[in-house]
């Protein structure tokens, strides 16, 4: 494991541990790299919306190309 990642134990409630699978599973992540995608999500800034937005459509292309 790479020296700047911190392994850490987490408590979800049932639900949301449901839904962040389905949403790992749907964006073809990782249930970690979900969580991780989505937690730098919450933390952005207004200035990185515009390259976030951008991402998210880049990505949803990529996952239908291969569907």
């Amino acid at each position: 494991m790479p020296d700047d990642i911190q392994k850490t134990a987490l408590r979800l409630p049932r639900d949301l541990h449901t839904e962040i699978h389905e949403a790992a599973k749907e964006s073809e992540r990782s249930f970690n790299s979900e969580i991780v995608y989505r937690l730098k999500r919450s933390f952005a800034g207004p200035e990185d919306e515009e390259i976030l937005k951008i991402a998210d459509e880049l990505s949803a292309r990529v996952l239908k190309k291969k569907r």
